[in-house]
């Protein structure tokens, strides 16, 4: 047995054991915000939902760089290129 690599491991440990802490610790606080933000009428009929994002992609694809005659969006000017 190659106990230099049992030694590597052990010395790993703490660095692993922090790593599942933190990987633990954001599902668990996700889960717990995606419970208590399902009771919000927003949660359930979203301001904006993924076909608005779709329609200002289709109209960048055309050409219209600058969304001349589409209204005003919710959004910073350039955040729908991201």
């Amino acid at each position: 047995m190659n106990f230099k690599l049992v030694k590597n491991l052990h010395k790993n440990a703490p660095a692993d054991l922090l790593f599942w802490l933190i990987c633990i610790t954001a599902l668990l606080s996700r889960s717990i915000y995606i419970l208590e933000i399902d009771a919000s009428p927003l949660f359930t009929f979203p301001v904006v939902d993924g076909k608005t994002y779709v329609l200002h992609a289709a109209s960048l694809a055309r050409g219209n760089w600058l969304g001349l005659g589409q209204g005003p969006f919710g959004n910073p000017p350039f955040i729908r290129m991201y």
